[in-house]
């Protein structure tokens, strides 16, 4: 079974999302919709989102040196977490700001 490259899914999610991000930002210009701005910011937040899962691919791949004998491969765990809590925060932040209804 050959390995597969996580960076090929994770730069096909970044462009889809950056393309799907500016089509939104020209449509909330154009129509003046605060919801499409809403789902504009929502997949801008997912591109931030997949540029940190590629920085994180890209720092796992660094060799060994004396500080991490046994390689910096972990980098993309830790990357992949900071990307949710990023996406959670940014949730939460937009929940907020609608207070609570009811």
């Amino acid at each position: 079974m050959e390995e597969k490259d996580p960076r090929r899914s994770v730069l096909a999610a970044l462009f889809a999302n950056t393309a799907i991000a500016i089509a939104k930002f020209a449509a909330a210009v154009i129509s003046g919709s605060a919801a499409m701005l809403a789902e504009a910011l929502h997949s801008a937040a997912d591109t931030g989102n997949q540029a940190l899962l590629l920085f994180g691919l890209k720092r796992a791949e660094r060799p060994p040196d004396e500080g991490h004998p046994f390689g910096h491969g972990k980098a993309r765990f830790f990357w992949g977490c900071w990307s949710r809590s990023a996406c959670s925060r940014s949730a939460a932040a937009s929940r907020s700001t609608r207070g609570s209804t009811g």
